[in-house]
């Protein structure tokens, strides 16, 4: 296992290096890591790793932020409990501002990957802690919704108001 360790630090060097290139592939890293590796190698690094991905979260890169949302689920169904106790505000926080903040032309980058790792970080744990960001999920989705749907269904009940 230290053979392992010691093979992954040297693949997430890219943090170091502090350029785009290093830093998304040190990210790809971390996720493979977590896909491959057993609970006892990564039960003592999963707050580092948590937080040196969620050090990423405002990264002016658009592919290192997408790459950050994307792995937040992945961190969720590592350690449910753990992520749940210490990460899910943070995490759900940042998803709503990220769905909040959307604009037509980062809509496709970042609304769907964030609405993606929402509905994924629920189905890991469904319990209290989860239900508190539903409401806000449910607003924040709302305005996704394309423009000629929500027209079309204002139209329709403005002309048969029997619906």
């Amino acid at each position: 296992m230290d053979d392992f360790a010691d093979r992954l630090a040297v693949r997430v060097q890219g943090f170091k290096q502090q350029t785009m290139e290093g830093i998304h592939g040190s990210l790809l890293t971390i996720g493979e890591a977590l896909s491959h590796t057993g609970t006892v190698f990564m039960r003592e690094r999963f707050p580092e790793v948590c937080q040196t991905i969620l050090k990423y979260k405002s990264n002016p890169n658009r592919l290192i932020r997408r790459t950050v949302i994307m792995l937040l689920p992945r961190l969720a169904a590592y350690f449910p409990d753990q992520f749940v106790q210490n990460y899910l505000p943070l995490c759900m926080d940042y998803l709503l501002d990220t769905l909040k903040k959307l604009t037509d032309a980062n809509l496709l980058n970042f609304g769907s990957h964030a609405l993606i790792a929402m509905g994924e970080i629920a189905t890991v744990r469904v319990g209290r802690a989860d239900l508190l960001w539903c409401d806000s999920l449910t607003a924040s989705s709302r305005p996704l919704a394309p423009t000629s749907t929500r027209t079309s269904r204002r139209s329709s009940r403005r002309s048969n108001p029997s619906s």
